[in-house]
């Protein structure tokens, strides 16, 4: 199990007043700095959950809420970070899907979808558009539960369940549209035949990926179970990783994919030479096919182990220890550690040099500063580089002292905090600048802080010691203003050049910041006082140093120490410690507390921590270590296939309707007004008169002189229109005379028009009788008309 150990120490306590009263006098170091104390303990970052609080351990992966990531980072290396969405505790099973489909649906995605149809009226001899109208056939929807489970669920995306498809509308046929006739471009066309182009009708509400607008569906892709059916996929398969809700990163295409496994495979290899999911990217086509994937991270727990040691301790009391004083003396060449001040590298980019053609190298830009939007990325090819190694730089280091006079206290000299630099791909110009020359700040700082003298030798001091800080903007400047790149090869800093010679200038004025301080002396005194050692204890120092450049070690001179300890003596005490209990015990569950220490490759995360407790003359040392390691799963949450657009058309045929140019007969003939006369009563048609037969010699047509108007010949009617012609030898009229008996009328009626068509009868009036004349002045005068109408009749029935 364990083995007792026995130690033996000494340690101070308190005499007082001829007392003894006995006191632990806690660490047996003092640390003790110019004008500064310095702590020894670390500081340790833990591991932080996305509200900067202790992360907390997860004991259920159904769902998990973005609040429950974690973040690792070294204490170490800061810029050495993993974060995961959660950490699973002792004996969670691990997720092997990043969302699943199981239980109650948490919501559904509803796509809108309508039907129309464009109708084209077209003329038949030419196929022109008359004109041309949408016809709204119908609308739809395409419903599609899903679920938003697992971990980070809540700023995760979707996992699609069944769509369920619904169409409402008319379908599309040759009666879409459809008119028997139509007006356009002032004109009236008759319908002839109709043709369809196109039979899908149905377009679909863009989807957005980023900033692309697709047509897509996921209809018929997924089941139940929100399992992708790859057999439906078509087309090429774009396989893209959804980042966060609605947020897209990174896509692969392939030919075909036959399941998930070979979706994620394919993504993880296509990774390294992967695009963003955007537009100017990526161009859809009808029957394309895209597969979402989801990826969830999460760290796994093991070799966890807890060390538990227990120390028993006795105190004896010693013969008291009078007052005492030390000293020691400490040459300022002892101050500085071992190393180099300056170490650097320069040449020309070359196939077999320290820096190769074709190396990436990453330009922090016209900012000089690394880590921001405006860094570019090139390849190397000629030119020439100059780089500083600061890993081997000499600083002001921290000196061990011991005292005299039987004090075995030991005092750690830390003049001065050395500079301090960001991460290289962090790093500013003026940060790399100090870091190369950080020497000579840490003495300089030394040299203002911890000086004494008169005011006016302080302040010059001070302007001494600035001109430091001034030269290196100098510096900083010379590389801005010829041209100088500084950025990152290789995860080291450097400066670039097509000129070496520009670089050769940089490295000399590098390297002339020693001289700056040249001749340089400060006077030096202080104290400190630590109470964790001795209340009464007190560390003073007094000296003077000289800058001196052609020294290898620049500092010449001494500081002088001394410990004090007043008010009487103290008693000694000796202290025996035996170990009790040493051993592993068992680990119940895990925690995210302690040093954080990653791996390079990141594939591992050791958390360590150990704690001190003193009670009952019992101290208990405790010591503890985890191992996590970071791992995701990658699922296919979705599937997509692009649709095309609605092209249903119907083209119906027309022919323009002729125009009727010959003018209106009218249904009925126009009223002939009569005028009043008091000579008696005129009939409607005249009497049928008995005439004897003359013999009347025939006149040739070209002699005879037709007292008869000639009349206007009138054009003819068209063949549709239904008109009654009357010929000219007036025939049916003596027909209809002849059968017709004369009947007297009372009065002059308005003839009633009749529901037929004749031929107007103006020429055919007759002279009423107005009593001015005898009646055989009229009747010579109706044989002479009558005997010429009979004759023409005669000559024409001759000829004919």
């Amino acid at each position: 199990m364990f083995k007792k150990e026995q130690k033996e120490k000494f340690s101070f306590r308190k005499y007082k007043n001829g007392r003894t009263d006995s006191k632990l006098i806690g660490a047996t170091v003092l640390a003790v700095g110019i004008g500064l104390s310095v702590g020894a303990n670390a500081v340790q970052a833990d591991v932080v959950s996305s509200n900067n609080s202790s992360a907390t351990l997860v004991s259920d992966t159904a769902k998990v809420s973005s609040a429950s990531s974690a973040t690792f980072r070294d204490d170490e290396n800061p810029s050495n970070v993993v974060k995961v969405d959660a950490i699973l505790d002792k004996d969670v099973a691990e997720p092997t899907k990043a969302n699943k489909s199981v239980g109650e649906s948490d919501g559904a995605d509803v796509l809108n979808l309508k039907a129309e149809a464009t109708v084209n009226y077209k003329l038949d001899s030419d196929g022109s558009v008359l004109k041309s109208e949408k016809v709204q056939l119908g609308s739809g929807t395409v419903t599609t539960p899903y679920d938003k489970k697992g971990l980070a669920y809540d700023t995760d995306g979707k996992n699609y369940r069944e769509s369920v498809v619904e169409k409402t509308g008319s379908s599309l046929s040759d009666a879409t549209g459809k008119e028997k006739q139509i007006k356009a471009n002032g004109k009236t066309y008759e319908y002839v035949r109709s043709e369809l182009e196109g039979t899908n009708s149905f377009n679909y509400d863009k989807t957005k990926f980023n900033n692309i607008e697709a047509a897509v569906s996921p209809e018929g892709l997924q089941n139940k179970a929100g399992e992708v059916d790859y057999t439906k996929l078509t087309g090429k398969v774009y396989i893209v990783e959804e980042t966060a809700d609605g947020q897209y990163g990174k896509y692969v295409v392939a030919d075909s994919v036959a399941n998930q496994d070979v979706a994620v495979a394919t993504w993880k290899n296509g990774l390294s030479t992967a695009k963003d999911f955007t537009k100017e990217n990526v161009t859809l086509k009808s029957g394309d096919s895209i597969l979402v994937l989801d990826k969830d991270t999460y760290a796994v727990g093991s070799n966890a182990k807890k060390h538990i040691k227990k120390i028993e301790i006795n105190r004896i009391e010693t013969e008291p220890i009078p007052p005492a004083t030390g000293y020691a003396t400490v040459k300022g060449e002892r101050l500085l550690s071992d190393g180099t001040i300056i170490n650097y590298a320069i040449g020309t980019v070359s196939s077999d040099g320290i820096i190769s053609s074709g190396t990436k190298f990453k330009d922090s830009s016209s900012d000089y500063e690394l880590g921001t939007g405006d860094d570019t990325e090139e390849l190397l090819e000629d030119g020439a580089f100059l780089k500083f190694d600061t890993n081997d730089k000499i600083k002001i280091k921290t000196i061990p002292l011991r005292n005299v006079n039987k004090i075995s206290q030991t005092f750690n000299v830390h003049p001065v905090d050395s500079e301090t630099h960001l991460a290289p791909e962090k790093s500013t110009l003026s940060d790399h600048l100090r870091d190369i020359n950080s020497l000579y700040l840490d003495i300089a700082n030394m040299f203002e802080k911890s000086t004494f003298g008169s005011n006016d030798y302080r302040r010059n001091l001070r302007k001494e010691a600035g001109k430091v800080s001034t030269y290196i903007e100098e510096t900083a400047n010379f590389v801005r203003n010829n041209g100088i790149k500084f950025g990152l090869v290789n995860k080291e800093l450097v400066f670039y050049h097509q000129d070496k010679s520009k670089l050769d200038e940089l490295r000399d004025k590098i390297k002339n910041t020693r001289n700056v301080l040249n001749g340089l002396s400060s006077k030096l005194e202080g104290s400190i006082h630590d109470k964790t050692l001795d209340p009464e204890a007190n560390v003073s120092y007094e000296g003077e140093l000289t800058y001196d450049s052609s020294n290898p070690l620049l500092l010449t001179g001494n500081l002088n120490f001394s410990y004090q300890r007043y008010f009487g003596g103290s008693a000694g005490e000796k202290v025996t410690e035996t170990i009790v209990y040493d051993d592993d015990i068992e680990v119940d569950n895990y925690w995210t507390n302690g040093k954080v220490t990653i791996s390079k490759d990141k594939k591992s995360i050791v958390l360590s921590d150990s704690s001190t407790k003193e009670a009952n003359a019992e101290r208990t040392e405790t010591t503890s270590s985890i191992t996590y390691t970071p791992k995701e799963v990658l699922s296919v949450v979705r599937a997509y296939k692009v649709v095309a657009e609605g092209t249903a058309t119907v083209n119906h045929y027309y022919v323009e309707t002729p125009e009727f140019t010959g003018g209106v007969v009218p249904l009925a003939p126009p009223v002939v007004e009569i005028p009043e006369f008091n000579g008696g009563v005129n009939p409607i048609k005249p009497p049928v008169l008995e005439v004897p037969e003359l013999d009347i010699p025939v006149i040739p047509m070209e002699e005879m002189s037709d007292p008869r108007p000639v009349e206007k010949p009138k054009p003819k009617p068209k063949p549709k229109e239904d008109v009654t012609i009357i010929p000219a030898d007036f025939s049916k009229v003596e027909e209809s005379r002849v059968k017709e008996e004369l009947k007297p009328v009372a009065e002059t009626p308005r003839l009633e028009p009749k529901q037929e068509v004749v031929a107007p009868q103006e020429e055919k009036a007759m002279l009423p009788n107005t009593g001015t004349k005898d009646s055989s002045s009229l009747t010579w005068l109706g044989l002479i008309g009558l005997s010429a109408v009979l004759g023409i009749s005669k000559l024409k029935k001759t000829r004919l």
